[in-house]
């Protein structure tokens, strides 16, 4: 029998993160931090010193922007941050992100060291990190470069890899992948009696993530949003994040979401069905 499935909203609730004794580590920990410390000390010994950088979208050597590059982004602007001294600031990525946006400024504007001048004026920063990314055999291979906004100096180049993982390849996956797609017939715009005659599914097993010892250091906390497919057996077929937090804790979620997490399927008319569902997991320290 095929069955049939629609999106539905599902919360599932708002899951406070327990800080255990065996917080899961993060898969490019060494590395993250290994360049974020390198990327802040070459700001703060620059003459004059950059005091306010921010890191751009990294793009693939394609030239395209994608939702790896901005994940990149955001967790090297936290391994900065991790690393500046007082007097020295870090521009929060998503905040940055918008920042260009209000102001019309593209992303392909901040490309080569001459454009970021585009932002002198514009934007309170005195320096921009920019680079491209490209997706080899076991890596991700990045190539990084930070420019004096008025004038477009290149004060820093480096190269870093980053491990591959399921995590990270997820983010340049199509969602629904097209075999999980074909196999239960997803609906992503149901009517509203559709709607009416489905009922979404339902945690059973639902392990709640730890805290990375990084991300409870530096007191983190929000919420990681994923797209999920759950199976018309309750299993989690299919997982993408959609919103971000950094510093290990999508990954983490991810995992466990993957891993572990078992559902009451979601039914329509009383018979269970695969569907695509939100789920959203809140990390909270007390």
């Amino acid at each position: 029998m095929k069955s049939h499935s629609l999106r539905w909203l599902f919360w599932l609730g708002c899951f406070a993160a327990w800080v255990g004794l065996s917080p899961t580590a993060f898969a490019q920990s060494k590395e993250i931090d290994h360049i974020g410390n390198e990327l802040a000390k070459e700001c703060m010994k620059a003459r004059p010193p950059l005091l306010i950088v921010a890191v751009a979208d990294l793009r693939d050597t394609d030239g395209t922007n994608n939702d790896q590059g901005h994940f990149m982004s955001l967790i090297l602007t936290q391994a900065i941050s991790l690393h500046i001294k007082d007097g020295f600031a870090v521009a929060e990525h998503n905040g940055f992100d918008d920042a260009l946006k209000s102001r019309a400024i593209s992303a392909e504007a901040l490309t080569t060291p001459k454009s970021t001048t585009v932002i002198a004026g514009k934007i309170n920063l005195t320096a921009v990190v920019i680079g491209d990314f490209r997706n080899e055999p076991n890596d991700y291979s990045l190539h990084l470069s930070v420019i004096r906004v008025y004038d477009g100096t290149v004060v820093y180049s480096s190269d870093v890899k980053f491990r591959h993982n399921d995590f990270l390849d997820s983010l340049a996956k199509p969602f629904p992948p097209p075999e999980i797609h074909q196999l239960f017939k997803l609906k992503t715009d149901p009517t509203p009696a559709e709607k009416e005659a489905l009922r979404p599914p339902v945690c059973v097993h639902c392990r709640v993530p730890q805290y990375t010892n990084v991300a409870r250091n530096a007191k983190l906390q929000g919420t990681v949003v994923f797209e999920t497919v759950i199976s018309d057996q309750g299993e989690v077929v299919a997982l993408r994040p959609k919103k971000l937090l950094g510093l290990g804790l999508d990954e983490a979620a991810y995992d466990i979401i993957k891993n572990q997490w078992r559902m009451k399927p979601g039914t329509k008319d009383g018979k269970p069905i695969g569907t695509v569902v939100p789920i959203e997991v809140s990390f909270r320290l007390y």
